[in-house]
Order: structure tokens, then C-alpha cells, then sequence
């Protein structure tokens, strides 16, 4: 049980820390070698809703049901991903069609709770286009083109005690250009902003960001 555990606990930091394919290959595992265990499948849904792997969390449903004869009850029904699916469907495609791709930072209250990374002067607002990046921070903007972005990177840490599966792994982006250095929280838990995973996406497909992990 402990080695499950484990296991489970590396599934979801792969997954916090945007590497989908090593959390899905760990928990495939664990279904191959623990399928007796009801307990997994609540877990896998949790981990998979974690990076938006909508079809694998509904698949847990039906892989259950297959093996013990009855519904699985999770923190997450069907229907909820189902919802959840849809509004993410509908964010890509409107991001998608925009010329100017504008995120806003959420509030507490939108959010859950406070932000992982507090700060007096947090940015509230990112404008991506074509040409360049927009940040709103402390009642000013600030305008660079792609190129005077100087570094972009990744950190990640241990944080809090987390609601599923101990620590929480804390992701913050680093934005370096001549005059600032601006940080993020881009944690798949409780992010800054809304629509954290499409943000770091859209950020991929004009800098490169490579990830660091804080000593």
C-alpha cells in the first residue's frame, strides 16, 4: 500500500508540474498492478481533471464499473466533467479566434483562496499578440516586444500541505526582461490567473519556457 501511495503522489506531482504523459504512464501502471483497489480510481479522476485529461478521467468511470459492477463515486461526477470539459472547450476556441489574447488574474474569491505567491503588486492583466506582451501591474502597463523578453522560466517547490495528496507543488513563472522581473503563480492548483494551462500555452508558442526546479 505504500508503494501505491507513493506512486499516486508522483502521478499528481508529474501532472502539477505540466508532464502528462509520465502521470498518465504511472497511473496506467498502477491500474495494470493494483486494480483491486477502489480507492485509485476517486484518485486517478482527481489527478487526471488536474491537466484537463477530460476522455482519461471519464474513461476511470467506465474502467470501474467494468471491474466491480457499480458506479464510481468520486468528488467529481460525470456530469461535473462533462461541464468543466465544455467551458474548457469554449475558452480554447475563444482564445483561439482572438487577435489579442487577454488573461485577467482571478480573485480570492474566484480563485478559492489566496494566491500561492502573494505580493503587493501582483499583474493583474497579460495581453498576448502576435508582436508582443502586455502586463498590467501596480496601475501601469508595461509593453515588450517578444524579443525583449530576456529569460522565461519555470520554478517549482514544495508549498503547503495539499487537500489530495500531501505537499502541494508550487509552479511560478518568471518573466525577465531590461527593466523587471515579473512573477506568476502557474501552479495547476489555485493559479493567478484563469485559464492557467491555456496562458502557459499560447506563452509556448512564442517563447521558450524551460522549467527549474528550486532547491
Amino acid at each position: 500500500m505504500d508503494t501505491l501511495r507513493a506512486e499516486i503522489r508522483k502521478a499528481n506531482d508529474y501532472m502539477a508540474a505540466g508532464k502528462k504523459e509520465e502521470a498518465k504512464r504511472i497511473l496506467e501502471n498502477l491500474f495494470n498492478n493494483f486494480s483491486d483497489k477502489k480507492s485509485l480510481y476517486g484518485d486517478a479522476v482527481s489527478i487526471y481533471l488536474v491537466g484537463n485529461m477530460f476522455d482519461d478521467a471519464k474513461a476511470v468511470f467506465h474502467l470501474y464499473k467494468s471491474k466491480f459492477g457499480e458506479e464510481l463515486q468520486s468528488d467529481f461526477s460525470l456530469a461535473d466533467i462533462e461541464q468543466e470539459e465544455n467551458k474548457y472547450v469554449s475558452s480554447v476556441r475563444t482564445y483561439d479566434s482572438a487577435a489579442v489574447k487577454v488573461f485577467r488574474r482571478m480573485s480570492a474569491f474566484e480563485r478559492g483562496r489566496l494566491s500561492n505567491l502573494p505580493m503587493l503588486l501582483p499583474v493583474k492583466e497579460i495581453r498576448l499578440s502576435r508582436d508582443k506582451i502586455v502586463l498590467r501591474k501596480g496601475g501601469r502597463e508595461y509593453h515588450y516586444l517578444w524579443p525583449e523578453i530576456q529569460d522565461a522560466f519555470i520554478t517549482r517547490r514544495e508549498g503547503s500541505k495539499g487537500y489530495l495528496f500531501g505537499e502541494e507543488i508550487i509552479r511560478t513563472l518568471h518573466l525577465r526582461t531590461k527593466d523587471q522581473t515579473f512573477k506568476i503563480d502557474v501552479s495547476a492548483n489555485f493559479p493567478d490567473f484563469k485559464d492557467n494551462e491555456v496562458l502557459l500555452e499560447e506563452m509556448q508558442k512564442r517563447i521558450a519556457l524551460r522549467e527549474e526546479k528550486k532547491s
